[in-house]
C-alpha cells in the first residue's frame, strides 16, 4: 500500500511539472494532424516542442493562427529574401531545398503507380489515377529518383494564374513565388510536402511572438 501511495505521489508531481512546462511552453507534446510535412512528419506521430531554444530557418515549428495552432517549417525571417523558382526555394540566393527531404506531386505511369505499393514507404493514399493511363502521386522526391521511374513533375507554370495564392499577394503561383523580403518581425513558412500545404504561399507572413516552440528532433 505504501508502495501504491508512493507511485501516486510521484506520478501526480510529474503530471503537475509537465503541466507548468506545457503552460509556459519549456516542453509540450502535440501530435501531427495532416499530411503538410511529409516526409519528416507522419500523420499521427507524437513530437516535443520547446522554447527554451532559439528558432533559425529550416527548424520545424509549432505556431500559432487565427486560434489554431500549426506545424510547419521555418524558412524565412525578418530581413531574409526569398524567391521559388520553378519550385526551387532560394533564401539569400542559398537553395535552402537540398537541405531537406522534400514531397512534389508527380505524374507516372499506372504501372509504375503500382510499385508504390502499401509496404512501400510512400503512402498509397497519395496515389490519385487520372484516367489516361497515368496517376498523380504526392511522393518523396527522392523516392523516385531512387525508383527510376519517368515521373513528370506537375510544377506550376511561370506567370501561371493561382487564385489562392494571388488572393494573399496580388500575384505569383506555388512555384514561381517572389522575389520578396520577409518584414521584420515576421517569418515565412512553408510544409515538406510542398503541393499539400497551406503554408505561407496561402496565408501570408506569420508574427514571430506567434511561435510557440521548436521541434525537438
Amino acid at each position: 500500500m505504501k508502495t501504491i501511495k508512493i507511485f501516486c505521489i510521484t506520478l501526480g508531481v510529474l503530471f503537475f511539472f509537465y503541466l507548468i512546462c506545457s503552460m509556459m511552453g519549456f516542453f509540450s507534446v502535440f501530435k501531427v494532424q495532416t499530411l503538410a510535412n511529409e516526409p519528416a512528419q507522419k500523420q499521427g506521430e507524437i513530437f516535443f516542442t520547446t522554447n527554451l531554444i532559439d528558432h533559425n530557418n529550416n527548424d520545424l515549428i509549432v505556431y500559432g493562427i487565427d486560434g489554431q495552432k500549426r506545424i510547419h517549417r521555418l524558412i524565412a525571417q525578418g530581413g531574409d529574401r526569398l524567391e521559388i523558382v520553378d519550385g526551387v526555394t532560394y533564401v539569400n540566393g542559398k537553395n535552402v531545398d537540398k537541405e531537406i527531404s522534400l514531397m512534389h506531386t508527380y505524374k507516372i505511369k499506372m504501372e509504375d503507380a503500382a510499385k508504390l505499393n502499401p509496404g512501400d514507404d510512400i503512402n498509397p493514399l497519395f496515389i490519385r489515377p487520372v484516367g489516361d493511363g497515368t496517376a498523380m502521386v504526392f511522393a518523396e522526391d527522392k523516392k523516385i529518383e531512387k525508383l527510376k521511374i519517368g515521373a513528370i513533375s506537375m510544377n506550376s507554370e511561370k506567370g501561371e494564374d493561382d487564385p489562392y495564392v494571388k488572393k494573399v499577394w496580388g500575384k505569383y503561383n506555388k512555384d514561381f513565388f517572389g522575389p520578396v523580403t520577409v518584414p521584420k518581425g515576421k517569418i515565412f513558412v512553408m510544409g515538406d510536402n510542398r503541393d499539400n500545404s497551406e503554408d505561407s504561399r496561402y496565408i501570408g507572413y506569420i508574427n514571430e511572438e506567434d511561435i510557440y516552440g521548436v521541434i525537438i528532433n
